[in-house]
């Protein structure tokens, strides 16, 4: 056997396996490390979500009022939805022909935390109130569901959080089909 050839025989030859399992684990660790450092979270990701949600509700008020065959309406605020009922009103009492009330069968919608809500109804500028009216017999839907699975007017609800560019989140709502979520610049 040569000298050189001599060097590289036995112990000296090579990595054991526990050697080579502690450097991958050593790199595997450090590129996890790495990625969770260079990622950002999505900023209109959690809007997107939340979007879907407020979509997912809709159809489904949509679908009772369908089958019940009871209009139904929503009042949009500055931090969410508030799904409404209506019931004849009693004149006696000073109440008009329709009173809307909260429907409790329906789960509101709530904007996450600092959400700025713009809408659109039929391409005109709305604005949306901070807090419901005190008085009941104030309470306007400003979209009106049907049983004939319409609703009016058609609307388009912008979700935007705060400083991030003209990125948003678009709840549009054409007055027949489901609603439709997708992600815009302003």
């Amino acid at each position: 056997m040569t000298p050189v050839a001599r060097q590289f025989t036995g112990r000296d030859a090579g990595f054991s396996l526990i050697e080579l399992l502690v450097v991958i684990i050593i790199i595997g660790v450090a590129a996890s490390m790495v990625r969770l450092v260079v990622s950002q979270p999505d900023p209109l990701e959690e809007l997107e979500r939340s979007a879907q949600q407020l979509a997912y509700r809709f159809g489904q008020v949509q679908d009772t009022v369908l089958l019940s065959g009871d209009d139904q309406g929503l009042l949009l605020l500055a931090d969410g939805v508030q799904f409404l009922t209506w019931r004849p009103g009693n004149p006696r009492d000073g109440e008009p022909e329709i009173v809307w009330e909260p429907n409790d069968a329906a789960p509101n919608w709530q904007a996450p935390d600092d959400t700025e809500i713009t809408l659109y109804l039929e391409g005109q500028w709305v604005e949306i109130p901070r807090d419901p009216p005190e008085d009941a017999r104030d309470w306007v839907p400003m979209i009106l569901m049907f049983p004939s699975e319409d609703y009016q007017p058609s609307f388009e609800l912008y979700l935007k959080p705060p400083g991030i560019g003209n990125d948003a989140v678009r709840v549009k709502g054409d007055g027949f089909r489901r609603l439709e979520v997708s992600r815009v610049s302003l």
